[in-house]
């Protein structure tokens, strides 16, 4: 008798094409990771086997992914910035854990912007815009150190509104979008 009064349910909506992506990364099996916060979705693109899927989290998308980062065993790590979290998903794709998720459900994060991964240590490293930091993790998620503060202009470590952030070669960078440069730092923050 519902559908009679209120007429049949919508569909439920697929999403099949790119919004409003912010981030792509790639694994070692040579599949593409798309977060795309206005589609509430993870694309993922696997051009070996001719596959496209959306990452699952536990019966659902993440609601607003907005940067990604791949470790060594293929794990994919997933900023969403609805929940201040970063989700962990299996090489498989499966939903694995959290990283900055406290007890009683609340985020270690404000609004955690960038991640990136050293494959050779393991540390993950999350930049934090509004708490003006980048806090780096083990591959556990225990907290390491936290580098930076808030700054308002031309010393090293001081950041405002940090967002992407990069490993390469035993360096980390990061974009202080606030004091409009980019800091180059060793892994350990100095």
């Amino acid at each position: 008798t519902l559908d009679i009064i209120a007429g049949p349910k919508n569909p439920e909506t697929h999403v099949e094409v790119l919004h409003s992506p912010s981030a792509v990364t790639t694994d070692s099996n040579h599949r593409v990771f798309v977060a795309d916060p206005g589609a509430h979705a993870v694309h993922v693109f696997d051009f070996i086997h001719s596959k496209y899927a959306l990452l699952e989290k536990g019966g659902g998308r993440p609601v607003t992914p907005i940067s990604l980062a791949v470790d060594g065993q293929d794990n994919l790590y997933v900023i969403d910035r609805s929940s201040r979290t970063v989700n962990i998903y299996d090489s498989a794709g499966k939903f694995s854990g959290y990283l900055g998720k406290l007890s009683g459900g609340e985020s270690y994060f404000e609004s955690p912007a960038g991640i990136t991964i050293d494959r050779t240590t393991g540390h993950i490293y999350v930049s934090d815009t509004l708490r003006h930091m980048v806090i780096i993790a083990d591959n556990r998620g225990r907290l390491i150190s936290k580098i930076g503060k808030r700054g308002g202009g031309d010393k090293p470590g001081e950041f405002r509104l940090p967002g992407q952030v990069v490993v390469n070669g035993g360096e980390l960078f990061v974009v202080d979008a606030g004091n409009a440069r980019i800091q180059i730092l060793d892994t350990e923050g100095r």
